[in-house]
C-alpha cells in the first residue's frame, strides 16, 4: 500500500534496490506490480556466483529482476565483502528521497549508521 500511495503522489517515482535476496528482491517485485520503475545498485559483479548451493531458480529470478530494471550500477569488482555490501546500502540511502527501511536484527552498528543517514530524509517508513 505504501508504494501505491507514493506512486499516486509522485507519478515519476523510481525505486532503488540492491537486489539482495529477500526484502530487496521483494521490493523490486512490488515496484513491478505497482508499475514503478526501479534502479539497482549492485554491491559487486556476479553477486550470484556465491549462490551455488541455492536452487538455480534463485539466480534466474535475480537476473530476471536485474534485467527488468531501468538500469543498474555495479559498485565494485571482485568477490563479496561486508564493506562492499555496507557501501551499497549507504549509496541507496543517500540517493533516495523517501525510504522504506527494514533493520537487520543482528547488525546493530550498521543499523545505527543507516538510521543517522535516514534522519536527513523527508520521509522514512520503518518496517520493524
Amino acid at each position: 500500500q505504501i508504494l501505491s500511495d507514493l506512486k499516486k503522489e509522485y507519478p515519476t517515482l523510481l525505486g532503488l534496490t540492491g537486489l539482495d535476496l529477500g526484502v530487496e528482491q521483494d521490493f523490486a517485485v512490488a515496484c513491478s506490480y505497482y508499475d514503478i520503475d526501479y534502479y539497482c545498485y549492485v554491491a559487486y559483479a556476479q553477486i550470484y556466483e556465491g549462490w551455488n548451493k541455492l536452487p538455480e531458480s534463485v539466480t534466474e529470478n535475480y537476473l530476471k529482476l536485474l534485467n527488468s530494471s531501468v538500469g543498474y550500477t555495479i559498485l565494485s569488482e571482485g568477490k563479496f565483502s561486508p564493506k562492499k555490501n555496507f557501501s551499497k546500502k549507504l549509496k541507496i540511502i543517500s540517493q533516495s528521497d523517501f525510504i522504506i527501511y527494514v533493520p537487520v536484527p543482528h547488525l546493530e552498528k550498521e543499523n545505527d549508521i543507516f538510521i543517522r543517514e535516514l534522519f536527513t530524509k523527508d520521509k522514512v517508513v520503518f518496517i520493524l
